[in-house]
Order: C-alpha cells, then structure tokens, then sequence
C-alpha cells in the first residue's frame, strides 16, 4: 500500500524532472531551427522575396537552402520555382519576369 508521504514525494519528484524533460531538445535539432531562420532571414533580404512567395524552405548541411514557391509574372499571373543554392546568395534573389535569377 502507498503511503500518502510516498506519493508526495514521487509528485515532487515528477514536477522537478519535467521542465528538464520538456525543455531540452536534441542536439541537432537546435542547430537545424537556428539554420532555417538563417535560410528565412535570408529571403527576407532578398528583393524577389516582395514579389514571390515561399512554399517550403529547408537547410540542409553545409549552409544550403532549398527554396520553393511562386513568382509573380507581368502578365498577373504567376511561375513556380524551386532552387537549391548556398546561404548567402539568397539575399541576391530576384523575380526576373516571374523567373527567380540573382541576374536578370
């Protein structure tokens, strides 16, 4: 039979380990969500990011961003994109015509 002291303590005990438990991550997955901002603050940066718009965006190791959405094209309507490239030149994006291009 479990006494009433027994469970006080296994209470404190659970309440103590919890935040540890819920707050820490594994190691990698802070590295790959500070990476992500980096991809995001990125496009941010870049001039296509006020005429186009994100799908998706993923890091991927080594300071690679893949980028996928639409642009805008003259005509009103819009032309997807999808583009691997390296971290920094993301901020060099632009919509060249509905087409994303660092030169148009």
């Amino acid at each position: 039979m479990i006494t009433t002291r027994a469970l006080f303590i296994g209470g404190v005990l659970l309440a103590a380990l919890s935040p540890a438990r819920s707050t820490a991550e594994p190691a990698g997955d802070s590295h790959a969500r500070h990476s992500e901002q980096a991809c995001r603050q990125a496009w941010h940066q870049s001039e296509a990011s006020r005429s186009c718009s994100l799908r998706f965006m993923y890091f991927f190791p080594a300071d690679f961003c893949k980028l996928g959405g639409d642009c805008a094209t003259p005509d009103g309507g819009t032309s997807p994109f999808s583009e691997t490239m390296r971290l920094e030149n993301v901020p060099l994006l632009r919509n060249c015509g509905g087409q994303l291009g660092a030169h148009c």
